[in-house]
Protein backbone atom coordinates (compact mmCIF):
# COMPACT_ATOMS: atom_id res chain seq x y z
CA UNK A 1 0.00 0.00 0.00
CA UNK A 2 1.58 3.60 -1.05
CA UNK A 3 1.41 6.50 1.38
CA UNK A 4 -0.97 8.22 -0.35
CA UNK A 5 -3.66 4.87 0.26
CA UNK A 6 -2.37 4.05 3.94
CA UNK A 7 -3.42 8.34 4.41
CA UNK A 8 -7.03 7.86 3.02
CA UNK A 9 -7.65 4.64 4.43
CA UNK A 10 -6.80 6.51 7.95
CA UNK A 11 -9.32 9.27 6.46
CA UNK A 12 -11.77 6.12 6.33
CA UNK A 13 -11.01 4.96 10.26
CA UNK A 14 -11.25 8.41 11.31
CA UNK A 15 -14.50 9.32 9.80
CA UNK A 16 -17.80 10.27 11.03
CA UNK A 17 -20.29 7.28 10.85
CA UNK A 18 -23.28 9.09 12.36
CA UNK A 19 -24.18 11.48 9.80
CA UNK A 20 -26.55 13.27 12.57
CA UNK A 21 -22.44 13.92 13.86
CA UNK A 22 -21.37 15.84 11.09
CA UNK A 23 -24.08 18.06 11.03
CA UNK A 24 -23.88 18.74 14.39
CA UNK A 25 -20.46 19.96 13.74
CA UNK A 26 -21.54 21.84 10.63
CA UNK A 27 -24.45 23.63 13.10
CA UNK A 28 -21.23 24.35 15.45
CA UNK A 29 -18.80 25.59 12.82
CA UNK A 30 -21.33 28.12 11.61
CA UNK A 31 -22.00 29.62 15.03
CA UNK A 32 -18.36 30.10 15.48
CA UNK A 33 -18.16 32.60 11.99
CA UNK A 34 -21.50 34.28 12.91
CA UNK A 35 -20.42 35.97 16.34
CA UNK A 36 -23.37 35.54 17.84
CA UNK A 37 -26.72 35.46 15.95
CA UNK A 38 -28.15 32.20 15.48
CA UNK A 39 -27.83 30.14 11.59
CA UNK A 40 -31.67 30.39 11.20
CA UNK A 41 -31.53 34.21 11.82
CA UNK A 42 -28.60 34.45 9.50
CA UNK A 43 -30.23 32.79 6.64
CA UNK A 44 -33.20 34.46 7.66
CA UNK A 45 -32.14 38.37 7.11
CA UNK A 46 -28.02 37.88 5.10
CA UNK A 47 -27.96 34.59 2.91
CA UNK A 48 -27.95 35.99 -0.64
CA UNK A 49 -29.85 39.01 0.56
CA UNK A 50 -27.22 41.25 2.53
CA UNK A 51 -23.75 41.62 3.34
CA UNK A 52 -22.84 41.58 7.41
CA UNK A 53 -19.88 42.04 9.52
CA UNK A 54 -19.23 39.97 12.36
CA UNK A 55 -17.27 41.72 15.19
CA UNK A 56 -15.48 39.02 17.33
CA UNK A 57 -13.81 39.37 20.89
CA UNK A 58 -11.53 36.24 20.69
CA UNK A 59 -8.11 37.11 17.87
CA UNK A 60 -7.08 33.61 17.73
CA UNK A 61 -10.22 31.67 17.81
CA UNK A 62 -8.98 30.88 13.75
CA UNK A 63 -5.42 30.46 14.51
CA UNK A 64 -5.52 26.98 14.27
CA UNK A 65 -7.20 26.97 10.99
CA UNK A 66 -4.10 29.01 9.06
CA UNK A 67 -1.74 31.51 10.14
CA UNK A 68 1.15 33.76 8.75
CA UNK A 69 3.77 30.62 9.54
CA UNK A 70 1.65 28.35 7.50
CA UNK A 71 1.73 31.11 4.31
CA UNK A 72 5.33 29.56 3.04
CA UNK A 73 4.36 25.79 3.51
CA UNK A 74 0.80 26.40 1.26
CA UNK A 75 2.41 28.19 -1.24
CA UNK A 76 5.06 25.11 -1.61
CA UNK A 77 1.91 22.89 -1.82
CA UNK A 78 -0.27 24.47 -4.06
CA UNK A 79 0.02 24.32 -7.85
CA UNK A 80 1.93 26.80 -9.33
CA UNK A 81 -0.82 28.79 -11.22
CA UNK A 82 -2.80 28.92 -8.12
CA UNK A 83 0.35 31.31 -6.32
CA UNK A 84 -0.44 34.38 -7.72
CA UNK A 85 1.14 38.18 -7.30
CA UNK A 86 -0.19 41.27 -7.60
CA UNK A 87 1.25 45.34 -6.81
CA UNK A 88 -0.73 48.56 -7.76
CA UNK A 89 -3.70 45.95 -8.38
CA UNK A 90 -2.72 44.55 -10.85
CA UNK A 91 -1.25 40.94 -11.60
CA UNK A 92 2.65 41.10 -11.37
CA UNK A 93 4.73 38.27 -13.28
CA UNK A 94 8.09 39.57 -12.21
CA UNK A 95 8.23 37.23 -9.40
CA UNK A 96 8.53 33.28 -8.84
CA UNK A 97 9.62 33.90 -4.99
CA UNK A 98 6.86 34.66 -2.82
CA UNK A 99 9.03 35.73 -0.57
CA UNK A 100 11.39 38.17 -2.04
CA UNK A 101 8.51 39.27 -3.94
CA UNK A 102 6.83 40.04 -0.25
CA UNK A 103 9.93 41.63 0.60
CA UNK A 104 9.18 43.74 -2.44
CA UNK A 105 5.71 45.38 -1.04
CA UNK A 106 4.05 42.99 -3.60
CA UNK A 107 0.39 41.13 -2.33
CA UNK A 108 0.13 37.48 -2.58
CA UNK A 109 -2.69 34.77 -3.14
CA UNK A 110 -3.04 31.16 -3.15
CA UNK A 111 -6.44 30.15 -5.23
CA UNK A 112 -7.63 26.90 -3.72
CA UNK A 113 -5.94 27.52 -0.23
CA UNK A 114 -7.68 24.11 0.87
CA UNK A 115 -5.68 21.58 -1.39
CA UNK A 116 -2.27 23.36 -0.15
CA UNK A 117 -3.32 23.04 3.14
CA UNK A 118 -4.80 20.15 5.14
CA UNK A 119 -6.14 22.27 8.10
CA UNK A 120 -7.74 24.75 5.61
CA UNK A 121 -9.69 21.47 3.72
CA UNK A 122 -10.51 20.05 7.44
CA UNK A 123 -12.42 23.36 8.09
CA UNK A 124 -14.34 23.58 4.85
CA UNK A 125 -15.36 20.01 4.66
CA UNK A 126 -16.98 20.68 8.34
CA UNK A 127 -19.64 23.09 6.43
CA UNK A 128 -20.16 20.50 3.36
CA UNK A 129 -23.59 19.45 5.05
CA UNK A 130 -25.16 22.72 5.24
CA UNK A 131 -23.03 24.46 2.22
CA UNK A 132 -22.69 21.35 -0.20
CA UNK A 133 -18.93 22.42 -1.16
CA UNK A 134 -16.70 25.17 0.23
CA UNK A 135 -13.22 26.40 -1.33
CA UNK A 136 -10.85 28.19 0.30
CA UNK A 137 -8.47 31.05 -0.94
CA UNK A 138 -5.58 33.06 0.94
CA UNK A 139 -4.91 36.73 0.48
CA UNK A 140 -1.55 38.56 2.07
CA UNK A 141 -1.19 42.29 1.73
CA UNK A 142 1.69 44.75 3.20
CA UNK A 143 0.56 47.42 4.93
CA UNK A 144 -0.76 50.34 3.37
CA UNK A 145 -1.35 48.81 0.24
CA UNK A 146 -4.54 47.26 -1.87
CA UNK A 147 -4.61 43.71 -4.06
CA UNK A 148 -7.36 44.57 -6.26
CA UNK A 149 -9.74 47.28 -7.12
CA UNK A 150 -13.37 47.51 -6.77
CA UNK A 151 -15.09 44.11 -8.45
CA UNK A 152 -17.77 41.91 -7.86
CA UNK A 153 -17.42 37.58 -7.26
CA UNK A 154 -20.14 35.25 -8.70
CA UNK A 155 -19.92 33.31 -5.02
CA UNK A 156 -20.91 34.16 -1.73
CA UNK A 157 -17.91 34.66 0.85
CA UNK A 158 -16.98 34.39 4.63
CA UNK A 159 -14.36 36.28 5.17
CA UNK A 160 -12.23 35.38 8.25
CA UNK A 161 -9.32 38.05 9.31
CA UNK A 162 -6.71 35.44 10.72
CA UNK A 163 -4.05 38.45 10.97
CA UNK A 164 -3.62 42.14 11.07
CA UNK A 165 -6.40 44.07 10.02
CA UNK A 166 -7.88 45.36 6.97
CA UNK A 167 -10.92 48.23 5.80
CA UNK A 168 -13.45 46.91 3.78
CA UNK A 169 -15.62 48.95 1.81
CA UNK A 170 -18.95 47.08 -0.06
CA UNK A 171 -21.39 48.67 -2.51
CA UNK A 172 -25.37 47.35 -3.50
CA UNK A 173 -24.93 44.44 -5.94
CA UNK A 174 -25.63 46.01 -9.25
CA UNK A 175 -26.96 42.57 -10.60
CA UNK A 176 -27.83 40.29 -7.38
CA UNK A 177 -27.16 37.00 -8.40
CA UNK A 178 -24.15 37.26 -10.54
CA UNK A 179 -22.97 34.85 -12.55
CA UNK A 180 -19.32 34.37 -13.88
CA UNK A 181 -19.98 36.29 -17.26
CA UNK A 182 -21.49 39.33 -15.26
CA UNK A 183 -19.00 40.00 -12.69
CA UNK A 184 -17.53 43.11 -12.96
CA UNK A 185 -14.02 44.66 -12.35
CA UNK A 186 -12.38 41.70 -13.80
CA UNK A 187 -10.53 41.91 -17.08
CA UNK A 188 -12.29 44.90 -18.00
CA UNK A 189 -11.78 48.78 -17.33
CA UNK A 190 -11.03 48.73 -13.45
CA UNK A 191 -13.17 50.85 -11.59
CA UNK A 192 -13.42 53.27 -9.12
CA UNK A 193 -14.27 53.79 -5.64
CA UNK A 194 -15.11 57.21 -6.15
CA UNK A 195 -17.59 56.54 -8.29
CA UNK A 196 -19.34 54.07 -6.98
CA UNK A 197 -21.28 56.47 -4.27
CA UNK A 198 -21.82 55.92 -0.84
CA UNK A 199 -20.90 51.94 0.39
CA UNK A 200 -23.81 50.56 2.61
CA UNK A 201 -20.64 49.11 4.39
CA UNK A 202 -17.31 50.43 5.35
CA UNK A 203 -15.83 48.77 8.30
CA UNK A 204 -12.20 46.96 9.32
CA UNK A 205 -11.70 44.00 10.26
CA UNK A 206 -9.80 43.26 13.10
CA UNK A 207 -8.06 39.77 13.68
CA UNK A 208 -10.80 37.22 14.16
CA UNK A 209 -13.50 39.25 12.54
CA UNK A 210 -15.87 37.52 9.71
CA UNK A 211 -17.40 39.26 6.83
CA UNK A 212 -20.38 37.58 4.86
CA UNK A 213 -20.85 39.03 1.68
CA UNK A 214 -23.02 37.67 -1.09
CA UNK A 215 -22.49 37.47 -4.46
CA UNK A 216 -22.52 40.19 -6.99
CA UNK A 217 -21.89 42.77 -4.46
CA UNK A 218 -18.98 45.60 -5.24
CA UNK A 219 -16.11 45.20 -3.09
CA UNK A 220 -12.71 46.94 -2.27
CA UNK A 221 -10.09 46.23 0.55
CA UNK A 222 -6.87 47.91 1.46
CA UNK A 223 -4.64 47.90 4.90
CA UNK A 224 -2.90 50.67 6.66
CA UNK A 225 -0.53 50.16 9.30
CA UNK A 226 -0.12 46.39 9.32
CA UNK A 227 0.10 43.23 7.59
CA UNK A 228 -3.05 41.61 6.66
CA UNK A 229 -3.94 37.74 6.61
CA UNK A 230 -7.42 36.49 5.35
CA UNK A 231 -8.75 33.58 3.83
CA UNK A 232 -12.17 33.68 1.99
CA UNK A 233 -14.32 30.42 2.35
CA UNK A 234 -16.35 30.44 -0.99
CA UNK A 235 -19.73 29.14 -1.32
CA UNK A 236 -19.93 28.83 -5.50
CA UNK A 237 -23.42 29.82 -5.35
CA UNK A 238 -23.60 30.78 -9.52
CA UNK A 239 -23.08 26.76 -10.08
CA UNK A 240 -26.40 25.78 -7.21
CA UNK A 241 -28.41 28.18 -8.73
CA UNK A 242 -31.96 26.45 -10.17
CA UNK A 243 -31.11 28.31 -13.65
CA UNK A 244 -27.37 26.68 -13.72
CA UNK A 245 -28.80 23.35 -12.47
CA UNK A 246 -31.61 23.12 -15.00
CA UNK A 247 -29.24 23.95 -17.67
CA UNK A 248 -26.64 21.32 -16.91
CA UNK A 249 -29.71 18.72 -16.34
CA UNK A 250 -30.55 19.83 -19.93
CA UNK A 251 -27.53 19.38 -21.07
CA UNK A 252 -27.37 16.20 -19.94
CA UNK A 253 -30.78 15.24 -21.47
CA UNK A 254 -29.82 16.42 -24.71
CA UNK A 255 -27.36 14.00 -24.89
CA UNK A 256 -29.90 11.56 -23.47
CA UNK A 257 -33.14 11.61 -25.21
CA UNK A 258 -33.16 10.60 -29.36
CA UNK A 259 -35.48 13.52 -29.91
CA UNK A 260 -32.99 16.45 -28.33
CA UNK A 261 -30.50 15.10 -31.12
CA UNK A 262 -33.39 15.88 -33.69
CA UNK A 263 -31.92 18.90 -35.97
CA UNK A 264 -34.73 21.61 -36.60
CA UNK A 265 -35.95 21.24 -40.12
CA UNK A 266 -35.48 22.88 -43.65
CA UNK A 267 -37.22 26.28 -43.95
CA UNK A 268 -37.09 26.89 -39.89
CA UNK A 269 -36.81 30.25 -40.90
CA UNK A 270 -39.91 30.82 -42.77
CA UNK A 271 -42.63 28.84 -41.34
CA UNK A 272 -45.97 28.48 -43.36
CA UNK A 273 -49.28 26.54 -42.45
CA UNK A 274 -49.00 22.94 -43.25
CA UNK A 275 -51.44 23.33 -45.86
CA UNK A 276 -50.05 26.50 -47.43
CA UNK A 277 -46.46 24.72 -47.82
CA UNK A 278 -45.27 25.26 -51.59
CA UNK A 279 -41.75 25.55 -51.41
CA UNK A 280 -38.43 24.22 -49.92
CA UNK A 281 -37.73 26.96 -48.35
CA UNK A 282 -41.16 27.10 -45.92
CA UNK A 283 -41.22 24.97 -43.53
CA UNK A 284 -44.53 23.73 -41.48
CA UNK A 285 -45.72 25.19 -38.76
CA UNK A 286 -47.95 22.75 -36.76
CA UNK A 287 -45.48 19.96 -37.04
CA UNK A 288 -42.60 22.33 -35.96
CA UNK A 289 -44.62 23.56 -33.08
CA UNK A 290 -45.77 20.00 -32.13
CA UNK A 291 -42.16 18.69 -32.41
CA UNK A 292 -40.75 21.69 -30.10
CA UNK A 293 -43.87 20.96 -28.01
CA UNK A 294 -43.33 17.00 -27.42
CA UNK A 295 -39.26 17.80 -26.59
CA UNK A 296 -40.20 20.27 -23.67
CA UNK A 297 -42.56 17.78 -22.43
CA UNK A 298 -40.02 15.41 -22.31
CA UNK A 299 -37.79 17.65 -20.82
CA UNK A 300 -39.93 18.81 -18.11
CA UNK A 301 -40.56 15.16 -17.15
CA UNK A 302 -37.10 14.06 -16.93
CA UNK A 303 -36.52 17.52 -14.50
CA UNK A 304 -38.06 16.05 -11.47
CA UNK A 305 -37.00 17.34 -7.96
CA UNK A 306 -34.84 14.03 -6.81
CA UNK A 307 -33.17 13.72 -9.66
CA UNK A 308 -32.03 17.61 -9.33
CA UNK A 309 -31.21 16.43 -5.61
CA UNK A 310 -29.18 13.49 -6.91
CA UNK A 311 -27.37 15.39 -9.06
CA UNK A 312 -26.30 18.11 -6.84
CA UNK A 313 -25.23 15.08 -4.39
CA UNK A 314 -23.51 13.82 -7.03
CA UNK A 315 -21.52 16.98 -8.04
CA UNK A 316 -20.97 17.76 -4.27
CA UNK A 317 -19.42 14.36 -3.86
CA UNK A 318 -17.03 14.76 -6.92
CA UNK A 319 -15.65 18.12 -5.55
CA UNK A 320 -15.12 17.16 -2.02
CA UNK A 321 -13.41 14.09 -3.37
CA UNK A 322 -11.05 16.14 -5.50
CA UNK A 323 -10.20 18.65 -2.59
CA UNK A 324 -9.33 15.35 -0.37
CA UNK A 325 -7.53 13.22 -3.16
CA UNK A 326 -5.49 16.82 -3.44
CA UNK A 327 -4.94 17.16 0.57
CA UNK A 328 -3.83 13.13 -0.04
CA UNK A 329 -1.00 14.16 -2.27
CA UNK A 330 0.61 16.68 0.10
CA UNK A 331 0.66 15.12 3.26
CA UNK A 332 2.40 11.72 0.60
CA UNK A 333 4.67 13.91 -0.93
CA UNK A 334 5.94 15.43 2.83
CA UNK A 335 6.20 12.24 4.35
CA UNK A 336 8.24 10.94 0.94
CA UNK A 337 10.20 14.42 1.05
CA UNK A 338 9.65 16.30 3.99
CA UNK A 339 8.81 19.53 4.83
CA UNK A 340 11.43 22.91 5.39
CA UNK A 341 8.89 25.00 7.60
CA UNK A 342 10.32 28.00 8.15
CA UNK A 343 8.26 29.47 10.81
CA UNK A 344 8.77 32.15 13.52
CA UNK A 345 10.10 29.28 16.52
CA UNK A 346 12.28 27.56 13.84
CA UNK A 347 16.15 27.78 14.95
CA UNK A 348 18.62 28.86 12.61
CA UNK A 349 22.96 29.44 13.31
CA UNK A 350 24.65 32.07 11.12
CA UNK A 351 27.09 30.03 8.61
CA UNK A 352 30.85 31.20 9.13
CA UNK A 353 32.88 32.51 6.61
CA UNK A 354 30.27 33.91 4.44
CA UNK A 355 30.98 37.46 2.71
CA UNK A 356 28.05 40.30 2.01
CA UNK A 357 28.65 42.96 0.18
CA UNK A 358 26.74 45.57 -1.87
CA UNK A 359 27.67 46.16 -5.24
CA UNK A 360 25.56 48.95 -6.94
CA UNK A 361 22.23 47.61 -6.90
CA UNK A 362 22.72 44.39 -5.95
CA UNK A 363 23.88 42.26 -3.09
CA UNK A 364 26.34 39.40 -3.30
CA UNK A 365 26.77 36.93 -1.48
CA UNK A 366 30.14 34.63 -1.37
CA UNK A 367 30.69 31.09 0.21
CA UNK A 368 33.05 28.29 -0.87
CA UNK A 369 34.11 30.58 -4.28
CA UNK A 370 30.01 30.64 -5.39
CA UNK A 371 28.41 33.95 -5.79
CA UNK A 372 24.46 34.25 -5.44
CA UNK A 373 22.87 38.01 -5.87
CA UNK A 374 20.11 39.89 -5.06
CA UNK A 375 19.07 42.55 -7.16
CA UNK A 376 17.33 45.70 -5.70
CA UNK A 377 17.58 44.41 -2.13
CA UNK A 378 14.96 45.09 0.10
CA UNK A 379 15.39 47.62 3.09
CA UNK A 380 13.90 44.91 5.73
CA UNK A 381 16.81 42.16 4.20
CA UNK A 382 19.42 44.77 4.80
CA UNK A 383 18.14 46.03 8.17
CA UNK A 384 18.16 42.39 9.40
CA UNK A 385 21.74 41.51 7.97
CA UNK A 386 23.12 44.65 9.82
CA UNK A 387 21.53 43.58 12.87
CA UNK A 388 22.31 39.47 12.68
CA UNK A 389 25.21 40.27 15.20
CA UNK A 390 23.22 41.98 18.07
CA UNK A 391 21.14 38.92 18.08
CA UNK A 392 21.92 36.97 21.38
CA UNK A 393 22.15 33.05 20.50
CA UNK A 394 22.06 29.93 22.96
CA UNK A 395 24.71 27.69 23.37
CA UNK A 396 24.57 25.74 20.55
CA UNK A 397 24.97 29.04 18.72
CA UNK A 398 21.42 29.10 17.69
CA UNK A 399 18.38 31.80 17.69
CA UNK A 400 14.90 31.93 16.43
CA UNK A 401 13.33 33.49 13.66
CA UNK A 402 10.92 35.10 15.70
CA UNK A 403 14.38 37.27 16.95
CA UNK A 404 15.37 38.99 13.47
CA UNK A 405 15.32 42.36 13.79
CA UNK A 406 12.11 43.81 11.90
CA UNK A 407 8.81 43.66 13.34
CA UNK A 408 6.05 41.92 11.11
CA UNK A 409 5.76 38.50 11.64
CA UNK A 410 5.60 36.57 7.87
CA UNK A 411 8.69 40.02 7.13
CA UNK A 412 10.86 37.56 9.52
CA UNK A 413 9.50 34.43 8.09
CA UNK A 414 10.34 36.02 4.17
CA UNK A 415 13.91 37.54 5.80
CA UNK A 416 15.02 34.33 7.32
CA UNK A 417 13.91 32.31 4.09
CA UNK A 418 15.69 34.50 1.49
CA UNK A 419 18.85 34.12 4.08
CA UNK A 420 18.73 30.43 4.31
CA UNK A 421 18.48 30.49 0.41
CA UNK A 422 22.29 32.91 0.19
CA UNK A 423 24.23 30.60 2.58
CA UNK A 424 23.69 33.43 5.61
CA UNK A 425 21.89 31.01 7.88
CA UNK A 426 21.46 27.26 8.03
CA UNK A 427 18.53 25.46 9.84
CA UNK A 428 19.22 24.00 13.25
CA UNK A 429 16.14 22.92 14.51
CA UNK A 430 12.50 22.93 12.38
CA UNK A 431 9.64 23.67 14.25
CA UNK A 432 6.76 21.30 15.11
CA UNK A 433 3.61 21.01 12.91
CA UNK A 434 0.51 19.43 13.93
CA UNK A 435 -2.40 18.45 10.90
CA UNK A 436 -5.71 17.23 11.27
CA UNK A 437 -6.63 14.29 10.70
CA UNK A 438 -9.35 14.48 7.77
CA UNK A 439 -13.34 14.38 7.44
CA UNK A 440 -14.25 11.81 5.06
CA UNK A 441 -15.95 12.78 2.35
CA UNK A 442 -19.88 14.34 2.65
CA UNK A 443 -21.93 13.54 1.24
CA UNK A 444 -20.98 9.59 1.08
CA UNK A 445 -22.06 8.55 -2.11
CA UNK A 446 -24.36 9.22 -5.04
CA UNK A 447 -26.52 7.66 -7.67
CA UNK A 448 -24.82 6.97 -10.68
CA UNK A 449 -28.58 5.60 -12.40
CA UNK A 450 -28.95 9.66 -11.84
CA UNK A 451 -25.50 11.23 -11.97
CA UNK A 452 -23.01 10.34 -14.84
CA UNK A 453 -20.00 10.88 -13.02
CA UNK A 454 -17.73 9.89 -15.45
CA UNK A 455 -19.06 12.24 -18.06
CA UNK A 456 -19.17 15.12 -14.85
CA UNK A 457 -15.15 14.45 -14.39
CA UNK A 458 -14.41 14.56 -18.40
CA UNK A 459 -11.95 11.84 -17.68
CA UNK A 460 -13.13 8.15 -18.41
CA UNK A 461 -9.76 7.31 -15.91
CA UNK A 462 -11.66 8.33 -12.95
CA UNK A 463 -14.14 6.33 -13.31
CA UNK A 464 -13.28 3.81 -10.54
CA UNK A 465 -12.40 6.71 -8.51
CA UNK A 466 -15.92 7.93 -8.00
CA UNK A 467 -18.07 4.97 -8.35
Amino acid sequence: MCIRDRWMSRVRKFAMSDEQDRRVMADATLCSLLGGISTGQFFAEHWEKQPVVFHHDNPGQFSEVFSVEDVGTAADNAFDQNVLFFKDCKLNHEYNNIYLAWLHGVSLIINHLDKASPNVLHFCHRLSPIFGHVYANMYLTPAGSQTAPPHTDDRDVLIIQVFGRKHWKVWNAPLPGCYKEEQLGKGQPPLRAEDLGEPSISDTLEQGDVLYMPRGYLHEATTSDTTSLHITLAIPTADFAWGHMMAEMVEQLARQLPQLRRSVPPGFLNLADDCQRTQASSAPRQECEKLWNDAVQDVVAKLDFESARKTFEGKMHYHNQKQLSAAAEVCSSVALNGSREVRLSTRVRKTEGIKVKKVENELLFEYEGRTARVRDPPQHLIQSLKGLGGIECDKKGTFAIAELPVTDPFTKIAVADVLLQMRVLEMAKQANVETREMLSVYPVGFDPEVFDMVRYSGDSNRQDAFS
